[in-house]
């Protein structure tokens, strides 16, 4: 009985694998590609999430080992990466034998691609870490949608950048690809544009093999110090604890302003990358600090508790979470900066000229409907909450970013 258990979980990462591996290599180039990509992910992690923990990520399976707790053993974490691994070489054969091309990086190795990888790999781990790891948001509904949209917004903001891969495993499959594409004759495809072999191995094998992989490392070692409520927050003292609350402030901060500088103002799903960077982040820190990223929501929120109607949030610690989102919201830009480098600067909100008033006025109502959204969601339990703040966001950036620059944000 024990082995069938240990060969259904080890077949489902296998398949799952492919399955994700397959969708990155065949759904056509398009605005809504990752998102189709990120919705396949959340599918599959609600498939088998139950049965193996649907990592489908070598980056992922060493950062639920590295995190603690005993959450997998170093010998299943080292079997899924195998068999991960080999499902991206299957996938890999597949591309190569159908004639199919892999997306080709439109910035350089470095710095845009290597980064944009191990950031995107980052915050795609942290959100597996946080949402479905965790003993204080266990049984929640949420971790598929979070985890897909976590992908999905970095393809949205930074695919084009690296190819989009933030998996080790795909980063194997365009290799094979490759690889037998060079053996082959001239005609043969993969990565467009990429024939040669050193370069081949050094694209591969740095930007989609080890890159994401340190980002899993560095997200398992966020979420040890600011999860300290997982491991026995009771015995930690109260000013360790609010250290931990404004990180992740910070750290939700920064990935936010990160997407909006990120992704190119084009892009016409941008408001959908904007809003569902919130919901994300909601889902994966909300259950540490509230999940406010936003002076404007914390100023709400203490507000609300200090005329009674509900909340604990002091002065001091509002003014904490304010000069931590200021700070990752400056993290963000620098990061954003140097992702770009000297393919263009970041896209950050600016008003239209001539439109400073009617400007100032979406501004203030766009920002009160975010955070009447906000006050009348975020409840203990509420599986939708950050669902809805999400949702919010993309539909009022969509509306009143080509006049304000949709910021909705002081930070």
């Amino acid at each position: 009985m024990a082995s069938t258990l240990h060969l259904t979980k080890l077949m489902t990462e296998l398949v799952g694998t492919m399955a994700l591996c397959a969708a990155v290599a065949f759904i056509p180039t398009c605005a809504a590609r990752p998102v189709a990509i990120g919705s396949v992910l959340m599918g599959l992690v609600y498939i088998g999430g139950p049965v193996s923990g649907g990592h489908y990520n070598p980056a992922v399976t060493l950062a639920v080992l590295l995190r603690g707790g005993e959450v997998i053993s170093t010998k299943y974490a080292g079997l899924y990466v195998v068999v991960q691994l080999v499902g991206g070489g299957l996938v890999g054969l597949v591309v190569w034998c159908a004639g199919a091309e892999w997306t080709e990086p439109t910035g350089p190795l470095w710095p845009s691609g290597v980064l944009s990888e191990v950031i995107v790999s980052f915050a795609l781990c942290s959100v597996v870490l946080h949402t479905a790891t965790v003993s204080a948001t266990s049984g929640n509904t949420y971790y598929g949608l979070a985890i897909g949209f976590a992908l999905a917004n970095g393809a949205m903001a930074l695919g084009s950048y690296s190819g989009g891969s933030f998996n080790p495993a795909v980063g194997i499959a365009m290799l094979v690809t490759n690889v037998f594409g060079e053996a082959g004759d001239a005609s043969a495809v993969g990565v467009a544009g990429t024939r040669h072999a050193a370069p081949i191995f050094l694209l591969f094998g740095l930007g989609c093999f080890l890159a994401p992989l340190l980002g899993g490392v560095l997200a398992a070692g966020a979420f040890r110090q600011l999860a300290r409520q997982e491991f026995g927050a009771g015995s930690l003292a109260a000013d360790r604890v609010m250290l931990c609350k404004c990180g992740v402030e910070a750290l939700g901060t920064a990935m936010l302003c990160f997407t909006v500088g990120a992704c190119d103002p084009a892009y016409p799903l941008k408001p959908v990358a904007v809003g569902s960077t919130l919901m994300v982040m909601v889902y994966m820190g909300g259950w540490i600090s509230g999940g406010h990223y936003n002076p404007a929501v914390t100023l709400a929120v203490y507000l609300k508790a200090r005329w009674g109607a509900g909340g604990d949030l002091s002065a001091h610690q509002a003014l904490l979470y304010v000069s931590s989102q200021v700070a990752g919201c400056a993290a963000g830009a620098v990061a954003a900066a140097t992702v770009l480098g000297t393919q263009g600067e970041p896209a950050y909100p600016a008003c239209y000229e001539g439109a400073l008033t009617k400007a100032g006025a979406y501004e203030f109502f766009g920002t009160l409907i975010l955070v009447l959204t906000v006050l009348r969601t975020a409840s203990s339990g509420n599986d939708f909450s950050g669902l809805a703040i999400g949702g919010a966001l993309a539909t009022i950036v969509a509306i009143v970013g080509p006049t304000s620059g949709g910021a909705i944000n002081p930070a």
